[in-house]
């Protein structure tokens, strides 16, 4: 089943959220940190899909999920 993570990000913190089987759910906050990010990237699936908003100044937060979900 499909399965849709989505953060919003802010300067210190992202706001994460499921929808998974037509039921979206509050998934908590994550801290704009490597090692927290990292974590989330841990937990993602490699079927997940991963939608962000974030402004400009976020793109490193990207980056940081998408090589831990990669690497």
């Amino acid at each position: 089943m499909r399965r849709v993570v989505g953060m919003d990000i802010h300067r210190t913190f992202g706001e994460v959220v499921i929808w998974e089987n037509g039921v979206l759910r509050h998934a908590g906050r994550v801290d704009m940190t490597r090692s927290a990010l990292e974590g989330l990237g841990n937990r993602l699936a490699a079927t997940d899909e991963v939608v962000m908003r974030l402004p400009g100044t976020a793109w490193r937060s990207r980056a940081y999920c998408r090589g831990s979900l990669h690497g």
